[in-house]
């Protein structure tokens, strides 16, 4: 099985900061392709930015936005994706959310699950996404 390592430049975080957190965006097992946990942050080292303070909403929105970028930058699309891992701070807040995911995903819906957690990377997160696609 062949692997290979991407970092797609599509307007999220910068090549520094992969490299000092140590992993990469996407990673090709084969055919398919596992996207590490896309946050609502833009920039690098030093300074992250995160878009849509106060917002799960806003910050959703913003990460389904990333997530199709990187997969276009593959080659696939949302319709590629198996299985999503959502992780929130608030699941009450998430059902805010569930619309855009509706939006975005139609009738060719992945899998999810969805995990609350009490604190995620920054904090002003307030969601995260990771996620399973498969080509073909």
């Amino acid at each position: 099985m062949t692997i290979s390592y991407s970092s797609p430049e599509v307007g999220y975080l910068d090549q520094t900061a992969f490299k000092k957190l140590g992993f990469t965006q996407n990673v090709w097992a084969g055919d398919t392709l596992y996207l590490s946990g896309i946050a609502p942050f833009t920039g690098g080292d030093p300074e992250f930015v995160v878009e849509g303070i106060g917002s799960m909403k806003e910050q959703a929105a913003f990460i389904l936005d990333i997530l199709l970028k990187l997969l276009e930058a593959e080659g696939l699309t949302y319709s590629n994706l198996v299985a999503l891992t959502v992780y929130v701070t608030s699941s009450e807040e998430f059902f805010g959310v569930a619309p855009l995911l509706v939006e975005a995903f139609g009738d060719r819906a992945p899998t999810q699950t969805l995990v609350g957690v009490s604190e995620l990377a920054h904090p002003e997160q307030r969601i995260e996404i990771t996620a399973i696609a498969v080509r073909g």
